[in-house]
């Protein structure tokens, strides 16, 4: 056994990352491992999110962290700042389309902005002023 074999053993409760060749995943292992972090959390975290991983759209598994975090909630609500297309490294599109969310997707490139209007149904924003005059619809909404 390598010293590279030895540092991408599994943790107790989670599968083995050789069984499928993910290098990606060895390297996040390693670097975990390295954390001075509550590791009992991180541990907990990698058992929720290895399992879903082929779901997640985000490039850091943000999705589903919020999922972790909020217990798997459904139909919550979401802003993205920077959705750029919208689906390539989105922190939202799985909470979108399978969790039930809805939200808010901000992105001020019009380049991306229109490939983003195709990819998404949910509400699209151009810039701040856009931003702030949705949300004060949705305050007098939900307060009338």
């Amino acid at each position: 056994m390598s010293a590279t074999q030895s540092l991408i053993l599994p943790a107790p409760g989670l599968p083995n990352p050789e069984a499928r060749g993910g290098k990606a995943l060895q390297k996040l292992l390693s670097y975990l491992r390295q954390r001075k972090d509550d590791r009992d959390d991180l541990w907990a975290f990698m058992a929720f999110a290895i399992p879903r991983a082929h779901l997640s759209t985000a490039q850091l598994f943000q999705d589903l962290w919020v999922l972790w975090t909020l217990g798997e909630k459904r139909g919550g609500y979401f802003v993205e700042f920077g959705a750029a297309n919208g689906r390539k490294l989105s922190n939202t599109w799985f909470l979108e389309t399978e969790m039930g969310w809805k939200g808010i997707l901000a992105e001020p490139n019009p380049i991306f902005r229109k490939v983003l209007k195709q990819n998404r149904e949910e509400i699209s924003l151009s810039g701040p002023a856009g931003l702030v005059r949705y949300l004060r619809e949705i305050v007098v909404q939900k307060r009338g």
